[in-house]
């Protein structure tokens, strides 16, 4: 299978969530709780922020020294300077190429590619490791794309980051450009996702399909607007189709997700996949009846598979007896399939009668 890595962004782009802010502690925990569920590398946050991030950076740096994280920073030398002030080895740096952005910064492309040639000369004097992070990929033209990676390998670039910063490309678009460059250039590709359309996650199996090396994931899918790739979703489809895999240890995907969830304020879905509260949970007839004979047969994976506690069979509106009358044996009492469609005919009535109640009040 081929090994996927991971890059989590929770603290960089997770925490640009529109409210979202978490204190030195909280930010201490997420990291550890990241390393210890396995994952490849953090990006940690963005050093030009100021001093208090700077003197968080610099903890973890010193407190972990042999673990990879990267500082997010544009294209700018005062924010190569941050970085340093970090005492970090590997940096990001983020650069406009769409026509777009570099109108939005004030920039045309001759002065972007200039300004990455000087500073990439900068930082190799200064760090072990530099990405190049190319801001809406997608929607730049074909031409500026090429130009600007030729430039990077010329450079002797680490990696290259595809951006599809607002979450508008289609998996088909992803897979294409990725093609494309994999012909073009040697250069190790990461894919940086947002979830605008509901896509992130397909545009991410894309670039995996396409040999991405790299995807950059965050903790429930948090980050701006829409969000981004969700790590859980990326681990658990390697681990079920198979196709690929990871260093996560999936046992500990939920209660990450909570601490993460409790942390940012952002509550998580009950129907959210993999993580959610109720997905694991069952009250259609034909569903627990199948499930009892088969746990397999209405689950694509048992709830245990990542560590999430709330699985299970629920009475409502839709059970059915074969449910009732396992749940009476469980509890050592014998009810008749007669007695337990008499109780069930109530208890629907009932369920009905308190969601009308809750309607109308």
């Amino acid at each position: 299978m081929k090994q996927i890595k991971l890059l989590d962004t929770t603290l960089r782009d997770g925490e640009q969530a529109a409210g979202v802010s978490f204190t030195y502690t909280q930010k201490e925990i997420i990291v550890q709780a990241l390393i210890e569920i396995g994952i490849d590398e953090i990006e940690i946050g963005i050093p030009a922020m100021g001093k208090e991030e700077i003197r968080f950076i610099g903890q973890m740096i010193k407190k972990y020294p042999d673990f990879p994280f990267i500082l997010w920073c544009r294209a700018q030398e005062n924010d190569i300077k941050a970085a340093e002030a970090c005492g970090a080895k590997n940096i990001h740096m983020a650069l406009p190429v769409s026509k777009i952005h570099l109108d939005a910064f004030d920039l045309d492309f001759n002065t972007a590619i200039q300004k990455l040639n000087d500073l990439v000369r900068l930082a190799k004097k200064k760090f072990d490791f530099i990405s190049i992070g190319l801001m809406d990929s997608f929607r730049a033209s074909l031409e500026n794309l090429l130009l600007t990676l030729d430039i990077a390998e010329n450079l002797n670039i680490d990696r290259i980051r595809l951006s599809d910063t607002v979450g508008s490309a289609l998996p088909r678009e992803v897979e294409g450009l990725i093609t494309m460059i994999r012909k073009a250039s040697s250069l190790p590709i990461e894919f940086h996702g947002h979830n605008d359309l509901g896509l992130a996650t397909a545009n991410a199996l894309s670039a995996i399909y396409s040999r991405a090396e790299t995807i950059d994931v965050t903790v429930n899918g948090l980050g701006e607007r829409a969000g981004n790739v969700a790590l859980a979703e990326i681990v658990m489809i390697g681990i079920q189709s198979g196709e690929y895999k990871t260093n996560i240890d999936s046992k500990k995907l939920f209660h990450l997700s909570k601490t993460v969830a409790d942390f940012s304020g952002q509550i998580i879905p009950p129907d959210k996949p993999i993580v959610g509260s109720r997905v694991f949970c069952h009250e259609s007839g034909i569903h627990c009846r199948g499930l009892l004979k088969n746990p397999s047969s209405f689950q694509a994976f048992p709830a245990e598979k990542v560590g999430n506690p709330n699985s299970g069979m629920l009475f409502g509106k839709h059970s059915g007896s074969s449910f009732l009358v396992d749940y009476m044996a469980k509890q050592g009492m014998t009810i008749s399939r007669e007695s337990a469609r008499n109780l069930l005919r109530e208890f629907r009535e009932f369920s009905s009668l308190k969601t009308k109640i809750n309607n109308e009040s």
